[in-house]
């Protein structure tokens, strides 16, 4: 059972094998020292023995809930990060919160209906990263975005509160090159995904940012101006109701962009 509690958080078999120990352990208090009060000579050291493996049996299933719960909760704040964009991006652009389908005409329908006014969208008239509350750039510590070769391929990593876990979604801007921070535009967003052992190897995060924060991307700029620009990536965190600048400015010349970098809007 121990081992199941291993798997992906991503599938169902975590939570069950989790539920299935809980009940376990619950009965075992219950019914163990009614099974052994008849037999007083191994009483006294089998009850203790008992009551040990027990507890550490209960201290295993509430830490690997702990570790559960903290991994649905990134989940959902990058599904609630992903419903902000869906007046400004296209149902492709948020493979999450589409993962079973295209849900963007029934978010739009619930938000009319004033069923999703805890939510600040982004809006599709003026898509500017100001609306998100811009705060101070991240260390590169905890977040980085490079281009790959020549093209519209990112890739890096976005820690948000100091490494405790992936930032809710990284969002990128376009602005022209002459133009100041207030011109930069949403056009595209990623959310990385933490691996399966993500709770389970905090002291590794710093020397495997990639691993536990990476993000790969290829950013659709089929829509874009066919000029020099100045494409740039922000860390968001839900929680803070801010996005903060990534180190690593990326100068994207649409208008020497060969076709064969050019994602297809399919």
């Amino acid at each position: 059972i121990v081992w199941r509690l291993r798997e992906d958080p991503r599938s169902r078999q975590p939570a069950l094998y989790l539920l299935t120990t809980c009940y376990g352990v619950i009965s075992a208090v219950f019914l163990l020292p009614l099974l052994v009060s008849g037999l007083p000579r191994v009483k006294a050291f089998l009850l203790p023995s008992l009551a040990g493996a027990l507890s550490v049996l209960q201290v295993i299933n509430w830490k690997h809930g702990e570790q559960l719960m903290q991994w649905w909760h990134t989940d959902n704040s990058q599904l609630i990060a992903a419903t902000r964009f869906i007046d400004v991006l296209e149902p492709g652009q948020l493979p999450n919160l589409n993962r079973f389908g295209d849900v963007t005409a029934l978010y739009r329908r619930m938000r009319d209906d004033g069923q999703l006014d805890w939510i600040d969208f982004v809006p599709a008239d003026n898509p500017n990263l100001e609306s998100l509350r811009v705060r101070s750039p991240l260390s590169t510590q905890w977040a980085k975005v490079t281009r790959h070769d020549e093209g519209a391929f990112v890739e890096g990593y976005a820690y948000v509160k100091g490494g405790s876990r992936p930032a809710d979604a990284v969002v990128f801007t376009w602005r022209e090159m002459e133009a100041d921070e207030s011109g930069r535009m949403i056009f595209d967003v990623v959310f990385p995904v933490p691996p399966a052992d993500y709770f389970r190897r905090r002291w590794q995060r710093k020397e495997e940012r990639a691993h536990y924060a990476g993000f790969s991307h290829q950013l659709m700029v089929n829509a874009l101006p066919k000029k020099k620009l100045l494409i740039e990536a922000h860390a968001m965190n839900l929680e803070a109701k801010n996005v903060r600048p990534i180190e690593g400015r990326i100068v994207l010349d649409l208008s020497n962009l060969s076709k064969t970098d050019e994602p297809d809007e399919g």
